[in-house]
């Protein structure tokens, strides 16, 4: 396991204070956050290369606060690779079991082995300069594994590829980690990347570190507005007044499961919206029908996102492929939204929000 118990940094005007995490050994956690908030400091911490001001490093119960890098069970791959060009593929993933004594002929075949489950088994004996992104990434990756780490640290692992490669190399680093159960720490701002791959996620915001959970948790009920924003949820929207079940937005009264008198803001889920062309002839029990204006309509792959509003409402509406061909929404169609109670999530927070419509 690895602990960081009161971690507090101070480096010119930015700072962390009291971070504390558990992180269970063979877990896949993920810190997600936006550039700049402290994710990459908080993993040099972890490996050495930055000593905090307060607070302790554990791993397995031993404290590492002080120990080098070099001493630590842990490999790293940053996010500038740091790969030696003028060595060979080969020459780069068996440098480091050979700064530490491995045997030629072990440390050869474990970068044999590595490279073939990597996929850059035909490229071992080139030197990395001529190498694309992907392969790079591989290399640093094997490299990283060669010399068996209790714990893998990933800064940023996929940022600087292109969509395919960081679709395939996603799928390896889940392949792997599935495979050899190894404790993995990674950090990153991409949203999707965190969900794919994560057993747990904490949210590093405004210097302030959101307790982990489960993605699925996370992104359905995520904790409080200013992170369902930074996760891209649309409709993350204050509300004028709240009681028991209803809350007041604008002109609108709706009914939200959860909400109660203290709710400040809430999440419309755009998936959970039915849009029509003519009123319904049933309403639903606990649901409220709505007339819209469509502002456009944007095709996202198999869903389509159908912008409209209502009053002063903006709303962002997620309608299946084949469901909005038979809707054909244009720019300035009149429609009628469905919005249902289960489908309107109060976040459960008194602390001063920032939202977005």
């Amino acid at each position: 396991m690895l602990e960081l118990d009161g971690i507090g940094l101070t480096l010119g005007a930015f700072s962390l204070r009291d971070i504390s995490l558990r992180i269970g050994t063979g877990e896949h956690f993920v810190l997600l956050g936006p550039t700049g908030a402290g994710k990459t400091a908080l993993l040099e911490i972890v490996c050495g290369l930055l000593r905090p001001g307060t607070g302790t490093v554990r791993w397995s119960g031993r404290d590492i606060t002080r120990l080098p890098p070099e001493s630590r069970p842990l490999a790293v791959v940053f996010q500038d690779l740091g790969l030696f060009d003028h060595l060979t593929v080969a020459g780069n993933i068996e440098f480091g079991p050979r700064v530490r004594g491995v045997s030629r002929t072990v440390r050869s075949a474990r970068a044999r082995d590595l490279a073939a489950r990597l996929g850059i088994d035909h490229l071992l004996g080139r030197r990395v300069a001529g190498l694309s992104g992907g392969e790079r990434q591989r290399v640093a990756l094997a490299r990283a594994l060669a010399v068996e780490p209790e714990l893998l640290l990933l800064d940023e692992p996929l940022s600087a590829l292109d969509g395919v490669t960081r679709d395939a190399l996603r799928d390896e680093l889940r392949s792997l980690h599935r495979t050899n159960g190894l404790t993995v720490v990674h950090v990153t701002h991409d949203r999707e990347e965190a969900l794919y791959l994560a057993t747990r996620i904490a949210v590093l915001l405004d210097r302030r570190l959101h307790p982990p959970t489960a993605p699925e948790s996370l992104f359905r009920s995520p904790p409080d507005p200013d992170v369902a924003a930074f996760l891209g949820l649309r409709n993350v929207l204050s509300v004028d007044a709240a009681s028991d079940g209803r809350v007041v937005i604008g002109e609108l009264e709706l009914r939200s499961d959860g909400a109660s008198p203290s709710t400040r803001a809430v999440w419309i889920r755009p998936d959970a919206v039915e849009l029509r062309r003519e009123p319904p002839e049933l309403v639903e029990a606990g649901s409220a029908d709505v007339p819209v204006t469509v502002d456009e309509a944007v095709m996202l792959g198999p869903m389509t996102e159908v912008r409209c509003r209502a009053g002063g409402l903006s709303l962002r509406v997620l309608v299946p492929d084949s469901e909005a061909v038979a809707l054909d929404a244009r720019p300035g169609d009149r429609l009628v939204a469905r919005l249902v109670s289960r489908g309107i999530y109060a976040f459960p927070t008194t602390r001063p929000i920032s939202v977005t419509s």
